[in-house]
This record gives C-alpha cells, structure tokens and sequence, in this order.
C-alpha cells in the first residue's frame, strides 16, 4: 500500500508541488473568513496563495485549527458532539521467518487475515465489555502480513506483521481478561499485547511467539500523540453510524465539502464517503473546488 502516496507525492513533485513532512500546524490564519496562512507548531506561517484543502479529522479541523471564533459557536458545538468510533491499538512484529497459519499456506500468502469467530454472541460480548471501558476477553484483531504485501521491507528470509486491535477501550476501567492488572495504558498496553500473542499463537498462528524478534506496542493513547488526526486513537475520522454518513458526514453543514471559511476545504476520511484507500473524498472534494473556481472538472480529467 506504500506505494500508493509514493506515487501520488512523485506525481505532485513533477507538478513543482512542495511536500513538507514532519511539521506540525498550530492553527490556520484567518482574515475576513478566508484562510491567508497556514502557522506551524514552531511559529512559521505558510502563507495560503489560493485555498486549503484539509484532510485532518473534521473535529481538529473545526474545534483547533479554524476555532470556535471562525465557525461559530452553533457549528463548534456540533462538532463537539461528533461521534468518532472505536479506538484501536495497534502492534507491530518482526519476525525471524514467515509464520504458519492452522489455515494453511494460502493464509500466509495472503495480505490481510481477519480471524472472525463466527457468533453474533461474540460480538455483542465484544462491544458490551470495551463500552464498559474494559479490556476485551476475547479482542477481535485484523492481522496484516506486511512483509507478504511489500518483501522488500524485510531482509531476506524474514518476516513482518502488523495487528491492529479493534475495539478496545480509550480509557481502561476493568479487564475482562482477568490478566491484566493495571488501568493505565502505557503500563497495560505490554501485557495485554502478550495476551493476545497467546491468543493468536493458541487458535491461529501455533508458532508465532517464537518467531518474534521483536515488537512494539501503540495504545490508542500513543496513536493520538503520535497522529492529531487519531482523536482518542481513532483510525476513520469519525465514526460510521447512519447520521454520519453520505451528506451528514461528518455533519449536514460540512457535508458538501465546504468549511464556513471560503477557501479551506474537507477531503478526509471525515466526508463521504468516508475511510478506506478509496481517494473518493478527495475526489469528491476537487468536484466542489473546481465548481467554486469555475473550472471543469470533467474536461480537466478526461485530457489526464
């Protein structure tokens, strides 16, 4: 999946575009209800020549970046009660050779696993237990085999997982596990990796723990310091439920991909139709940008 930014930055690249990474925005400057910089964390302002289209989460687009003195207080609250979803936590794993699923090879061969137990009863326990705030007896997991995907990520011979773990509790208020004794995440985040490396090693992956060079952990506490735009360690800028989506996400006011700011636009995953490697919102947000600058959108494409 790498390979997709790489090419779009290459393709922006060719086009004189400018990719900064690692600078982090403070806030966007706003005269006369048009955005005219862009300030950074570290005080520099990237002056706006045309207009902004954003695709941070909505919430941090509205409440930080623009602020409730820009959108208004009516529109602040709104997102205020914006609904993100699920947090995740995330594990990362290098391994000393490729694992062996009980499925069989084709399973190792292939880029995602999603282990499902086949009962809605486990899901309603699932969901019951993390919306209590406690950790998950049995955690329902996607396990990713990056190194199948991209081999070149790995020396030869190796291996590479990622699992991603949703849902589990922001803030941890009782375990279900029965294993885990504290209720801070940067102390029960490594326990509870090892229980779910017990859990996978026992029904999915028998030689998985042995194989382990490895690992690092991320809470869903970690992913919100690491990434603003993984609010309480979110991953879909939003959560997807019926008054979230198509014109209503991530609000009706915001569902045309507009801001109450003239020139700064939504493109995330936080507009329809939402998260995925699907570039649709972007899509759809280029169809506002270019009606507002009074271009054609499909002559402009169809000469690409």
């Amino acid at each position: 999946m790498r390979h997709l930014p790489l090419a779009l930055a290459g393709y922006l690249e060719a086009h004189n575009g400018e990719i900064r990474t690692g600078a982090r925005v403070n806030n966007i400057v706003v005269e006369n209800r048009k955005a005219i910089a862009v300030r950074l964390v570290d005080g520099e302002e990237i002056r706006v020549d045309q207009l902004i289209a954003s695709n941070v989460d909505p919430q941090h687009l509205v409440l930080d970046l623009l602020g409730e003195d820009q959108v208004g207080i009516n529109l602040a609250n709104k997102m205020r009660q914006y609904e993100l979803g699920e947090s995740v936590m995330v594990m990362y794993l290098a391994l000393d050779s490729p694992v062996e699923y009980k499925a069989g090879p084709l399973a190792g061969k292939s880029v995602y696993v999603h282990p499902t137990p086949a009962s809605l009863n486990y899901f309603s326990r699932l969901f019951y237990e993390v919306r209590r705030g406690w950790l998950p007896s049995e955690p329902f997991f996607l396990m990713c085999n990056d190194s199948v995907g991209d081999p070149t990520r790995v020396p030869s011979g190796k291996g590479l997982m990622k699992l991603v773990v949703q849902p589990v509790p922001y803030i941890i208020k009782g375990d279900a596990t029965g294993k885990i004794a504290s209720r801070i995440w940067n102390e029960a985040k490594e326990p509870f990796a090892d229980f779910i490396i017990d859990c996978i090693t026992q029904d999915y992956i028998p030689n998985l723990r042995g194989r382990i060079l490895k690992r690092v952990v991320h809470s869903p506490q970690d992913l919100e310091e690491l990434m603003p735009s993984a609010p309480r360690g979110t991953i879909t800028h939003g959560a997807f439920v019926p008054y979230q989506t198509g014109s209503m996400r991530p609000i009706p006011e915001l569902g045309n991909y507009r801001s109450p700011i003239s020139n700064v636009y939504l493109c995330g995953s936080g507009s329809h139709p939402g998260a995925g490697v699907t570039m649709a919102p972007g899509r759809n947000a280029a169809q506002s940008i270019y009606q507002d600058l009074n271009l054609d959108f499909a002559n402009t494409f169809s000469r690409s």
